[in-house]
């Protein structure tokens, strides 16, 4: 017996009209007569009386949807109990951030995911490491991490956009240069820059300074960091200058350093990423709630 004689007999008996069962069912009419056929067969006896006006139960058809139909309906509930508890997200969702500013969007994100889904142990376990941002995702020890885009990786997943702002410079303070009120991206070309070190995609270093500027001038990478703070130290050591993202400046001020506004380069996008390997339904919802809300947009902000 195969499980569509059993719907199809159910419809039957409710429709008492083989084409109205056949509509419903999506199935020829010849095709809901074989399976009430197979079905007859199998109980050894007619379930229904049929004439050219109307179909009617025989007793045992009576008998056998009585019994049936109460059966079907509670495996049905119980089938859908099943897919819903499989899309419920559960478990944990370890999530990872750059910059402290990131980190406080994750945190209102979190807030609105921890009241709709109650059974995920969300939180944030650790600051990425702006040299290697995605080496905890790919190690497992995060589920999903906010950095900056672009990323272009065929192993990861790349999320909604969550967070976006303007690119500063972090220059020191003892240079004659602190004094300008603004840097062009053309200016970039004439200082020592120091980026974030070599594991960093190099895309994504080429996102903050450009090889060539639009005016063609070749910019050069003096030293790399893999943290903000040793870039910022060497940077208050007045060596070096930096484009970094403006919540640098916010989170960081310091005496030997100055930010100032940096023309001429887009704005910094951050957003979710994770693996496409090790994808849950967590990381899904998660990434369906962050995309269903406004990006946070700090560009208006200078970070002077």
């Amino acid at each position: 017996m195969e499980w569509q004689e059993i719907e199809t007999f159910l419809v039957l008996c409710e429709e008492r009209h083989f084409a109205r069962t056949a509509q419903r069912m999506r199935l020829s009419p010849a095709r809901v007569t074989q399976l009430v056929q197979r079905l007859e067969r199998f109980v050894g006896t007619p379930l229904f009386t049929r004439s050219s006006r109307q179909v009617d139960l025989t007793e045992t058809g009576k008998h056998l949807y009585e019994d049936l139909e109460p059966a079907y309906r509670k495996i049905r509930e119980s089938l859908k109990q099943a897919a819903d508890r499989a899309a419920t997200p559960t478990g944990e969702l370890r999530i990872g951030f750059l910059g402290p500013g990131t980190a406080k969007v994750l945190a209102d994100l979190m807030a609105a995911f921890a009241a709709d889904h109650p059974a995920v142990d969300a939180r944030m376990v650790l600051e990425v490491e702006v040299g290697d941002p995605l080496k905890p995702l790919r190690e497992g020890r995060v589920d999903v991490v906010a950095v900056h885009f672009p990323i272009r990786e065929p192993d990861l997943v790349t999320g909604p956009v969550i967070m976006r702002e303007a690119k500063v410079v972090a220059a020191p303070a003892s240079s004659p240069l602190a004094a300008k009120e603004r840097f062009d991206v053309e200016d970039l070309a004439d200082l020592p820059i120091i980026l974030a070190g070599d594991a960093a995609p190099p895309y994504w270093r080429e996102a903050f300074l450009p090889q060539v500027t639009p005016g063609g001038r070749r910019t050069t990478v003096a030293a790399t960091a893999d943290t903000f703070q040793a870039g910022l130290t060497l940077i208050g050591a007045g060596r070096y200058f930096a484009p970094v993202s403006e919540q640098i400046a916010r989170y960081y001020p310091r005496p030997d350093i100055v930010y100032r506004p940096l023309d001429g380069l887009d704005p910094c996008l951050l957003g979710l990423v994770w693996s496409a390997e090790r994808e849950t339904e967590a990381v899904r919802a998660f990434a369906r709630l962050a995309e269903s809300r406004p990006v946070v947009d700090t560009t208006g902000e200078d970070g002077a």
